[in-house]
């Protein structure tokens, strides 16, 4: 089967993921065509091997027009999409517009794989809480500085125009996939579409244990340095464990905002905690962290679905991560991990109960790569997207999943 592939990803799981399926479909004998942007991510990874080549078209998110120049490139992007020989189209997230504006003007059959909505506080809080559009923009502004609130009143036009092209290029999708139930929840509340779930996987014959690796005391929390990642509630978790046992926090990040990172120093410093950050690793090297780490720190908030917990459970490391979100799907509470409430107190006794007992820790870490070969490979998850890919079946939106 020929298909192309577009996206706008910025560095981080998403990307990794679509270059591993892209990946997968290629061993499989389907021929893969990628379509992105000169915005999207080049340096985190390289590019998978496709059969049918890679396509860049220039596009430059800056500047008073910045919404009208880009979909102008998409649009560009699309006729050389409905030109080639793709028979369906896969796409994939926008880190600007979310649900990416292609997917209005593609003529072929497509499927989108939605990580999660836009990520606009105010449009969330819009469908969640049934408040008018002046409550909310009001609450959110309340607590910003007057050159923030200003700023916000001048972007308004473009933020709009941006949340209405994301519902319009979401509608226009053929099929909406999903990485969980929790993400198909969300779907369901911001655009009132049903998504169907087709869990991702991670790549076991690279995340894999080594029994030459000896496990340090360590604990290690992987994603960009921003406030929905939680890393300020795990450096307040580990301060409550005693110093003489207290373990040191290794975060690795693909992306900094540099004020949360001075916050996080500051409070790890105040709070004695030992923190290093550690930021684009190798792959190579990522993995030595998950497998040298006596634990896995999840506590992202919202997190669609959560990779880490997969790829940490593939080196056979146990995850400590929050009873939220997708961790919910991938985590199995007291096996492979545990799933705790967001208990400051709760995760430090949790914490010091685990790396004082090496036996359980490799107990949980057996069982996690037990049931990441059983239940997340990427092998299993192009089985569940092909059968997707028949073309009778790419228009049955709310159809069964074959999960």
């Amino acid at each position: 089967m020929k298909l192309a592939v577009f996206h706008n990803l910025p560095s981080g799981g998403a990307l990794r993921a679509l270059y591993d399926k892209i990946r997968y479909l290629e061993e499989r004998g389907h021929s893969v065509t990628l379509y992105t942007f000169t915005s999207a991510e080049e340096d985190f990874l390289p590019l998978p091997r496709l059969t049918g080549g890679f396509f860049k078209f220039p596009m430059n998110f800056e500047g008073l027009f910045r919404c009208r120049n880009y979909i102008r490139a998409t649009k560009q992007a699309a006729q050389a999409i409905n030109q080639s020989d793709a028979e369906i189209i896969l796409v994939d997230k926008c880190r600007y517009f979310g649900s990416p504006p292609v997917l209005q003007f593609i003529k072929k059959p497509s499927i989108f794989y939605a990580h999660e909505p836009l990520g606009l506080r105010e449009y969330e809080a819009l469908v969640n809480e049934g408040r008018n559009i002046r409550e909310v923009l009001m609450s959110a502004v309340t607590h910003l500085s007057f050159r923030e609130k200003c700023r916000k009143v001048l972007t308004f036009p473009e933020r709009n125009c941006i949340k209405s092209e994301d519902r319009r290029s979401m509608e226009s999708a053929g099929r909406v996939l999903t990485s969980s139930y929790f993400t198909a929840g969300w779907i369901r509340r911001v655009y009132g579409i049903e998504a169907a779930v087709c869990y991702q996987g991670v790549d076991a014959d690279f995340f894999t244990p080594d029994a030459n690796v000896a496990k340090r005391l360590q604990l290690l929390s992987v994603g960009r340095i921003e406030k929905r990642k939680g890393h300020d509630f795990l450096i307040c978790a580990i301060s409550k464990i005693p110093p003489p046992q207290r373990p040191p926090l290794i975060i690795v990040c693909d992306a900094i905002n540099e004020q949360i990172k001075r916050e996080l120093e500051f409070d790890a410093k105040n709070l004695e905690v030992c923190l290093r950050i550690v930021y684009r690793p190798s792959q190579e090297q990522l993995r030595e962290y998950y497998r040298s780490s006596s634990l896995v720190l999840c506590a992202g908030l919202h997190e669609p679905f959560g990779l880490v917990p997969l790829e940490a459970m593939a080196c056979g490391t146990p995850v400590v991560a929050v009873e939220e979100g997708g961790y919910r799907e991938t985590v199995v509470d007291g096996r492979t991990g545990y799933l705790l409430k967001r208990d400051e107190r709760l995760w430090a006794d949790t914490i010091f109960r685990l790396i004082n007992s090496e036996r359980h820790i490799l107990s949980l870490g057996e069982s996690g790569r037990t049931e990441v070969l059983a239940r997340w490979t990427w092998e299993g998850f192009t089985e569940r997207l092909l059968g997707y890919l028949v073309p009778r079946n790419l228009n049955a939106l709310g159809a069964v999943s074959p999960n």
